[in-house]
């Protein structure tokens, strides 16, 4: 790595402008160096006017330099150390610095945090209704009545066929009978039940009963006719 120093004395030129000397010497354009270095061309273009106010806190101007010495070929600890001589600035971490703004930051407008914070109380709040409704519709199965829904027969039917298929579906039941006989439903409360009928009026009775032994009764009659 070439190790040389300013042709002048270090009273008379500054790092930045020894840098910008040097890249010139070599016929590299402020752009390539840029495009080269990845470090943005007008930090590159502070750091050469000794543009002080231009160049980001201490601790990120460290690393840049080291990477612009590095590119040049020129010793990365020698030019740091010319550098804090040359202007006086310390290159260590201070507890103000913050990140340099650069090609890669993006500023975040007032209107784009509020909309922000809008979008992550909604997504809060919706968590939360979420959880709650879901609590109290499993505590509403818990201790809500059970539900029987008849979906055949028909209230009332006359029929001449004596044999006959019930259906129909149950809710928050635990347990469901059938004539005082107990009948099986699958995990959507769906059942189906074979029955024969007795010539005249039949009394078909249906009893769910909850998680809390809460029974809810279901009764209908079908008449057989067999004229």
């Amino acid at each position: 790595m070439d190790t040389k120093t300013p042709t002048k004395n270090k009273e008379d030129i500054s790092c930045g402008a020894y840098l910008r000397n040097i890249r010139e010497q070599k016929g590299i354009t402020l752009e390539k160096a840029s495009q080269d270095s990845k470090i943005v061309r007008t930090l590159l273009e502070a750091i050469e006017q000794d543009n002080y106010q231009a160049l980001p806190p201490p601790v990120y101007l460290k690393g840049m330099i080291k990477k612009y010495a590095h590119y040049l070929h020129l010793d990365e600890e020698k030019i740091l150390d010319f550098y804090q001589k040359s202007n006086g600035r310390k290159i260590s971490s201070g507890e103000k610095d913050l990140l340099p703004q650069n090609r890669f930051t993006v500023s975040q407008s007032r209107l784009s945090q509020v909309f922000s914070l809008i979008f992550r109380q909604l997504i809060k709040f919706s968590l939360i209704i979420f959880v709650l409704g879901y609590f109290l519709f499993e505590l509403s199965q818990f201790l809500l009545p059970a539900q029987i829904i008849l979906y055949y027969p028909p209230k009332d039917l006359i029929t001449s066929n004596p044999n006959l298929e019930i259906s129909g579906k149950v809710m928050r039941s635990k347990i469901l009978y059938f004539q005082e006989k107990e009948i099986n439903f699958n995990e959507e409360g769906l059942f189906r039940e074979q029955i024969t009928l007795n010539p005249g009026l039949n009394t078909l009775e249906l009893k769910a009963v909850n998680s809390l032994g809460r029974e809810t009764i279901l009764q209908q009659n079908i008449v057989l006719s067999i004229y």
